[in-house]
Order: structure tokens, then C-alpha cells, then sequence
């Protein structure tokens, strides 16, 4: 019995448990009136600057999903890493300069983080 309880006092402790994986970055915009509603969601590392071209810069597996309604006009705009699709009522469009000026638009409304605390002296 004695030999039975130095052995299990020599075995190495069980590794501790992995880590939970980090949680997905989200962010969730709605505006919502009777002439317009905006809905811009993103997950994952999505990047905006509406002053930059390319606007938003997408992390692997992220996804930045814009909808609006304007009057009678619906727009959607998907974007993932090397794909986005535009559509106006309905019908999928070319992402050219008139689907760039609209999603400057809509993200420009969007409200903007608080810049960094300066410095003080």
C-alpha cells in the first residue's frame, strides 16, 4: 500500500485547462426614422476610415453587413475578406464609385469613438 500512494504522489499534475477562446469582436449600429433606417453589423477585426481607400479593412473571417432603407430604396452591402456585394432593390450591382460614395455616407453617419485621452503635461 505504501508503494501505491509514492506513485501517485509522483504523477505530474493534469496540464490546467486551454484557455477560452477570445470572443468575437462585434459592433451593431441602428438608426432608426420614418424616412431612413441604417443597420451597419460587423464581426471580427473590421477597420473603418472613411477618409482612407479602401474605407474598411477586413481581418481574416470578419464581415461588415450595411442595410439601409431610404423612401421606397433598400440597399445592402455584405463585405468579406476578398468579396463584397452590393445590391440596390434587390438587384446585385458592381461596387463602383456611386456604391463607395453611398457606404461613405451611411458609415460617415455612424457615431465615432471618442479620440484618446491626450497626454497631460
Amino acid at each position: 500500500m505504501l508503494v501505491f500512494a509514492v506513485l501517485l504522489s509522483a504523477a505530474p499534475p493534469p496540464p490546467p485547462p486551454a484557455p477560452d477562446p477570445p470572443a468575437e469582436k462585434t459592433a451593431d449600429f441602428h438608426r432608426h426614422s420614418p424616412e431612413r433606417d441604417v443597420v451597419v453589423q460587423s464581426r471580427g477585426d473590421v477597420a473603418v476610415d472613411v477618409d482612407s481607400d479602401p474605407m474598411v479593412s477586413l481581418g481574416v473571417n470578419s464581415r461588415l453587413e450595411v442595410q439601409e432603407r431610404e423612401g421606397r430604396t433598400r440597399r445592402h452591402l455584405v463585405m468579406t475578406p476578398g468579396r463584397t456585394t452590393w445590391s440596390v432593390n434587390g438587384h446585385e450591382r458592381k461596387f463602383d464609385a456611386e456604391g463607395r460614395a453611398w457606404l461613405k455616407r451611411v458609415l460617415a453617419s455612424m457615431p465615432q469613438p471618442p479620440p484618446p485621452p491626450r497626454p497631460t503635461h
